[in-house]
């Protein structure tokens, strides 16, 4: 979500603003649009409880001709969750594929 086109973001909130605003605590679009800069800048997004009590999420891209084309996650139970450790895992974890699907290009036809 963080790595899609301001437009796209900007229409998505309008759509979602209710929802947006009760689920993240995001006032207004700029703030929304902030909340995602920081994710995207940071490499990775970190959720807590967000899909499962007690559990946290750690989120990056993984990246093909500069868009998004797949995620890399890891849920763990919160008492073992370790932020600067896990983060920088699943951070380089996402880079190394996302570099190893720069050399394959799998999504390529082959003539």
């Amino acid at each position: 979500l963080a790595h899609l086109g301001e437009r796209t973001l900007e229409r998505m909130y309008l759509d979602n603003e209710e929802l947006i605003r009760r689920t993240l605590g995001c006032r207004s679009w700029k703030s929304f649009r902030e909340q995602l800069e920081e994710i995207r800048r940071a490499g990775v997004a970190v959720t807590a409880s967000e899909v499962a009590k007690g559990r946290v999420g750690i989120a990056a891209p993984i990246f093909a001709s500069n868009q998004v084309i797949a995620g890399l996650s890891l849920v763990v139970h919160e008492p073992d969750f370790d932020n600067a450790r896990f983060r920088s895992a699943v951070a380089r974890a996402a880079k190394e594929l996302t570099a190893a699907l720069a050399h394959e290009e799998p999504w390529i036809a082959r003539g």
